[in-house]
């Protein structure tokens, strides 16, 4: 009894001294993703407890930059049961933007030959 006692209080000790370490281990990985992709998404999902200040937030969509830290600073919750939800790139689909008409048809683009002034015209006339 005495050793599961030691075990005990040994876990617990290794717990409490690592658990700043898995937050900014945390933080760090949400970072190098925002340096991949910028435009990922990061909404916060909380606990049916959670404090008002996080609930007004909830479901609210933020670039992972821009997203607050966790708990916040102003949370009244005895522990902080909100977490990260990450959503993909709505981007990531075919590109559904249609090219010109030209573009398609390879016609040459036929704006820029001259103008419609008489003076545009006669130096066409000399050069050519």
């Amino acid at each position: 009894m005495n050793i599961a006692l030691i075990v005990f209080l040994y876990i617990a000790a290794v717990a409490i001294l690592l658990h700043p370490w898995t937050r900014v281990r945390l933080k760090t990985r949400i970072k190098k993703h925002a340096a991949l992709d910028p435009y990922r998404a990061i909404s916060l999902a909380c606990d049916v407890e959670s404090c008002s200040e996080m609930a007004g937030m909830a479901g609210r969509r933020f670039l992972v930059d821009e997203a607050p830290d966790i708990p916040l600073q102003q949370c009244s919750a005895d522990a902080c049961g909100c977490r990260y939800v990450h959503h993909a790139d709505r981007r990531g689909s075919v590109d559904r933007r249609m090219l010109s008409r030209h573009a398609e048809e390879e016609k040459p683009d036929r704006r820029g030959l001259r103008g419609r002034r008489k003076s545009d015209w006669s130096l066409l006339a000399v050069s050519g």
